[in-house]
């Protein structure tokens, strides 16, 4: 069996920066690791791990150090971006959709419409088609109730517009909207 510590030695010095080298702070042996524990393979690892803590700090840290801020910024600004105008999840819209439905009051959605503000602010805008022998008091309860639970099962859903208009009226203005004369 070889003794780590004879091959030590036979590492060559590299420069890397300013009057440093590579392997100049690595202490010959690696006893510091723990050679009682694990021996002379435990003795090599720690050789490794102080190769790769000098290469780190000699050549890795300044570049790093320096442009991790700005890089950092950049990603937070971009994914913003990428989030910010972009529709809800399936899962969200399809959630939504089932609250609305399960309204007695609801005859008809009539168009549904999401858009992220931020990570977790999404405004949501629906148009609804009601029962006509309702009086306006119950339509109001009925919207606020519809609100209130959407708010309460999706929390990233900070605004939500409810536009009460006839499934055939909606259907013209989207008629026309589509073929301007």
């Amino acid at each position: 069996m070889h003794d780590a510590n004879e091959h030590v030695g036979d590492l060559k010095p590299v420069a890397v920066g300013e009057n440093r080298q590579l392997f100049d702070h690595v202490p010959h042996g690696a006893d510091h690791v723990g050679r009682g524990l694990f021996g002379p393979s435990n003795e090599i690892t720690g050789i490794v791990v102080e190769t790769f803590d000098a290469m780190e700090q000699a050549v890795f840290r300044p570049l790093c150090v320096d442009h991790l801020a700005g890089v950092a910024v950049f990603l937070t600004l971009e994914t913003k971006s990428l989030i910010i105008g972009e529709a809800a999840s399936e899962a969200v819209i399809e959630g939504v959709h089932e609250i609305a439905d399960s309204s007695e009051a609801v005859v008809a959605i009539n168009e549904l419409r999401t858009m992220h503000m931020g990570p977790m602010d999404v405004l949501l805008t629906l148009s609804l088609d009601v029962k006509d022998n309702l009086s306006g008091g119950v339509v109001e309860q009925e919207i606020y109730a519809i609100e209130k639970q959407i708010k309460q099962e999706f929390p990233e859903i900070q605004r939500v517009f409810i536009e009460v208009q006839s499934a055939a009226d909606h259907a013209q203005e989207a008629w026309a909207a589509q073929n301007p004369i």
